[in-house]
């Protein structure tokens, strides 16, 4: 009896070593920068030069206004940090697209683009998420002087809050060929920062003239009955 007691406190004392030392192993996520209520957050992944980079903020305008902006993806150009083209290859049921997108890099760098599948989820919490996910798409096949990304992971997570949305913008990049130092630490703040900045400024603009009216509307009714249960 003794000594099954005796391996049995050695393996409970030896589980609850080894539980922190894993834990301790795992990227955490390291707050970048606090600006103008958008918090900016990078998680390195060792497998790749390109951090996990997370922005989260508020937009006063309702969840529906939001997912209708996110929605509009060939307007991405004006307000997306470094994005430069984005455009539809096919639609399928709400807020699902099939879309094609090139992000600007500075010279000497070749421009990156991607092939993007959007998905639109509602979460039992009563949150919404727009998932996007690289695929690949024989309708737009790689180009001289443009590096296709082998990999993009990332979603806006929304969370209504009475009158205005929380966003959570996180994005998963490879962005392949040689990406510098400098870059990746530009990268690194400025994508989550800009893009939901502008995301911000944008989404209230057209509100207030009126753009979304009707696509806010289906995107309210559509939700409606889950809203509802909540």
């Amino acid at each position: 009896m003794f000594s099954r007691n005796l391996k049995l406190s050695l393996s409970v004392a030896l589980s609850l070593a080894i539980c922190p030392m894993v834990a301790s192993g795992e990227p955490q996520w390291e707050l970048l920068a606090e600006e103008e209520g958008i918090k900016v957050e990078r998680r390195d992944r060792p497998e790749s030069p390109m951090p996990v980079f997370r922005g989260t903020g508020y937009v006063d305008v309702e969840w529906h206004t939001v997912l209708a902006f996110l929605n509009d993806v060939e307007n991405n150009d004006t307000w997306m940090y470094g994005c430069t083209e984005s455009r539809i290859l096919s639609s399928g049921e709400l807020g699902t697209f099939i879309l094609y997108h090139r992000t600007g890099a500075p010279w000497p760098l070749w421009d990156r683009d991607v092939i993007i599948q959007t998905k639109l989820l509602k979460h039992p919490d009563g949150m919404f998420e727009v998932r996007l996910q690289s695929v690949d798409d024989e309708r737009m096949p790689e180009q001289d002087g443009i590096v296709r990304m082998p990999r993009l992971v990332g979603s806006y997570l929304l969370k209504p809050e009475d009158n205005r949305t929380r966003i959570a913008f996180e994005i998963d990049v490879e962005p392949g060929g040689s990406v510098p130092i400098w870059l990746v630490k530009m990268v690194s703040l400025n994508l989550p920062l800009q893009t939901l900045r502008n995301l911000r400024a944008e989404v209230v603009r057209l509100e207030k003239l009126g753009k979304y009216l009707e696509s806010s509307g289906r995107f309210r009714r559509h939700f409606a009955s889950q809203i509802s249960a909540h």
